[in-house]
């Protein structure tokens, strides 16, 4: 719901502004960033590196599923379609990305991080056509030689 709600899949657009007012509130979107970059204790009752990398799994599955067209092509090569957001969402998506690859960083969690690296470019602000990717673009971890290498 939560991705859902930032995506505004299923508005129709003269329901754009109910959908903005229903975004996750600051404290939603804080825990949710501290559970992608692992700063959570004991997240969800799991332990360890392997249940950060499994937050930032589920993370990623509910983005691109939200993106893509049919249940079909969530697990197929085909592109996901780019979701327009408004400038509220559109910050609260980079936030979360951020968080996001400041876990898969700390954890050198590749997957993930290639996969938040493809998504960000499906997530653009509604007027400039700006994307999530120009945003953590400079992030730490895309300099890193060994994910380069790892990926």
């Amino acid at each position: 719901p939560l991705v859902r709600s930032l995506l505004r899949r299923g508005s129709k657009p003269h329901e754009v502004d109910a959908a903005e007012s229903n975004l996750p509130s600051q404290e939603e979107v804080s825990k949710l960033c501290d559970l992608l970059a692992g700063r959570a204790s004991q997240p969800l009752g799991l332990e360890g590196v392997t249940s950060e990398c499994l937050i930032r799994t589920a993370f990623c599955f509910a983005i691109r599923s939200e993106l893509s067209s049919s249940e079909a092509s969530v697990h197929s090569a085909e592109p996901p379609q780019a979701a327009e957001l408004g400038e509220d969402a559109f910050e609260v998506a980079v936030s979360l990305f951020q968080a996001a690859l400041d876990g898969a960083d700390k954890d050198c969690d590749v997957w993930n991080g290639r996969e938040l690296l493809v998504l960000a470019k499906f997530l653009q602000l509604e007027e400039s056509r700006k994307d999530v990717l120009l945003r953590v673009y400079n992030h730490p971890l895309w300099s890193r030689v060994t994910f380069w290498e790892d990926l």
